[in-house]
């Protein structure tokens, strides 16, 4: 399954060893691959006015283990303006580059294209620190920008450079949302769809659903449809699923998928129920829940959410729940939970208040607040963005924090990236 994964991500990403040139627009960009061969670790490239050099430090790491890290410093006319670091990791495979270097153009707003260092972390099916060095629009001032997967961690997958899908000439960032890996099977078996970032200023911002990016989404649908026909058995199908039903909602197409997921699902194989129980607070070291499981019925059920939860569908998108339907569409029954509180859906409003320093900016708007129990909440905004938020113990998107402000239709919570809070019934 990950060969097929990676297959597919592959349609962005051509070139040769070495140096190498991608995307094949005027603006192209060079590409320097550090090997693990000892005789291969540092190295130095140059477009205009901006040269990169990367040496691999060698050294102990805080923890105590043996390390290797790239170093990146960056020249504008022979004048250093930064450096980058990349991660700290403790066994690089042979045929794994431990750090990639490019200069490309990420933002075409500032006068210097951007410098682009991909290293690899090490661990299991994983993974790659990307950061990027970016200058503002007068030139003189110089930022790094670490970009990040779509629950906030790493990029999947080994070293990879900026891609032009396009052909425009702004190259971005073509990757996997790993939110999807391990949700409804094992990391062999799970399809995460496609993400793509585009650097603008300062941070990055997903574009994955501009139009002009859906001709790649289309080819991978063609090769997931194919793959389902192809398929003998229903072995960890569901993992595969969940990413072609987000993917064919990026196409807009999200009721034609659903309808095929709904005719190949397993709901009876000895995986079938992985990704049945959730536990929006998160679990601790002992694997249990922090707070209290949801149970869902049924995989559709459980996708569903799942597919609510990461902005890929609203809470309004009617779906069925089985093939056998007469074909009229409905929203599912909420899952069971401790309280076995029944869901309801409120408009009202909703806030986030990024913390310093986090590159987020403030949500202040009108949203949904589905009310799955007395404790967990899914707000979603009317930009599609959503969060999970649970009271006691009070957490949002699984990540613990402080209740400060409850009553019956309003609650805030606090956590390290900063206040999350809604209300119904209520002015804004």
């Amino acid at each position: 399954m990950q060969h097929f994964i990676q297959k597919l991500i592959s349609y962005f990403l051509m070139g040769t060893a070495g140096i190498t040139l991608l995307g094949g627009s005027s603006l192209q960009a060079q590409v320097l691959e550090i090997s693990g061969d000892a005789n291969k670790t540092s190295g130095e490239i140059r477009k205009g006015a901006v040269t990169a050099s990367i040496t691999q430090n060698r050294h102990v790491s805080s923890g105590g283990y043996d390390v290797i890290q790239g170093v990146v410093t960056v020249k504008v006319n022979g004048k250093i303006v930064g450096q980058l670091l990349g991660a700290e990791s403790s066994s690089v495979p042979p045929t794994v580059p431990p750090a990639l270097l490019q200069i490309v153009e990420l933002d075409p707003s500032n006068p210097y294209p951007e410098v682009l260092l991909s290293s690899y972390t090490g661990g299991a099916h994983c993974c790659n620190k990307t950061n990027v060095l970016t200058s503002d629009a007068s030139g003189n001032k110089w930022k790094e920008v670490v970009a990040k997967a779509g629950n906030g961690s790493f990029f999947d997958a080994n070293p990879e450079p900026a891609a032009d899908p396009t052909k425009s000439g702004r190259y971005v960032i073509v990757n996997r949302d790993n939110r999807f890996n391990y949700q409804f099977s094992s990391y062999a078996s799970s399809m995460a769809p496609t993400q793509i970032w585009q650097l603008n200023g300062d941070r990055f911002v997903d574009v994955s659903r501009r139009p002009e990016y859906q001709f790649l989404y289309r080819r991978q649908v063609k090769e997931m449809n194919a793959w389902l026909k192809r398929r003998t058995n229903k072995f960890e199908i569901n993992g595969f699923l969940a990413g072609y039903v987000a993917t064919k909602a990026l196409l807009g197409e999200f009721a034609e998928g659903w309808k095929q997921m709904l005719k190949y699902y397993d709901d009876k194989g000895p995986n079938s129920d992985w990704g049945l129980t959730d536990c929006p607070a998160g679990y601790d070291n002992n694997n249990r829940c922090k707070g209290r499981e949801i149970v869902y019925d049924s995989f559709p059920q459980a996708l569903r959410a799942f597919l609510i939860q990461t902005g890929y569908i609203k809470s309004s998108d009617s779906v069925s729940l089985s093939s056998n339907s007469s074909g009229s569409s409905r929203n599912p029954s909420p899952p069971q939970s401790q309280s076995q509180s029944s869901a309801s859906l409120h408009q009202g409003y909703c806030t986030f208040l990024p913390a310093a320093g986090f590159g987020e900016k403030i949500v202040n708007d009108r949203c949904q607040i589905e009310k799955i129990n007395n404790n967990a909440y899914q707000l979603i905004w009317s930009n599609g963005r959503s969060m999970s938020i649970t009271l006691n113990p009070a957490s949002i998107d699984g990540n613990g924090g402080q209740l400060i402000y409850k009553t019956a239709t309003a609650a805030t919570v606090k956590t390290n990236a900063g206040r999350v809070g809604y209300c119904w019934n209520c002015k804004p």
